[in-house]
């Protein structure tokens, strides 16, 4: 019993004849590895994000509409909000999402969610407190006309 205890606790060690070829290539795989600095990774990464989103289009999704919407469709509509961010930053140029009307209901669930970190703009305001409605394009699923090209300018 002795006996055993003593060749776990040399298992591993240099000259443990109990040691495969296999297991000794793995171990000497695991030391050959680059010592990352992930924290600079994602710092690099996150810069990188910023500087695409300044160059996309800019989007304002208006959550105006939040006081005749029911709790369920509240946290779908924060729930979409985060599935959108994602998929933007799959975009080689990533728009610039920003949220209006940021406030109560909505404001708790996307917090709630981490929507704090999402990367999106989040406005307090109606949207046309900090944006002139010259330079907007407001769509809409009961909008009349279709747009079929967009001007990034």
């Amino acid at each position: 019993m002795e006996n055993k205890t003593a060749q776990q606790a040399n298992k591993g060690k240099e000259g443990d004849p109990s040691i495969t070829e296999e297991e000794k290539k793995q171990t000497e795989k695991k030391e050959e590895l680059p010592n990352y600095n992930f924290k600079q990774l994602n710092k690099e990464k996150k810069q990188k994000y910023k500087e695409l989103v300044d160059k996309g289009q800019g989007i304002i999704i208006d959550c105006s509409f939040q006081s005749v919407m029911s709790e369920r469709e509240i946290k779908s509509l924060c729930n979409q909000l985060g599935l959108c961010q994602a998929k933007n930053k799959s975009y080689p140029i990533p728009s610039k999402l920003m949220i209006a009307n940021f406030r109560d209901q909505v404001k708790e669930v996307v917090t709630r969610l981490g929507g704090l970190h999402w990367g999106i703009g989040l406005l307090e305001k109606h949207y046309t407190e900090y944006f002139p409605t010259t330079d907007l394009i407001y769509l809409s699923p009961d909008a009349e006309e279709e747009i079929e090209e967009l001007d990034p300018k």
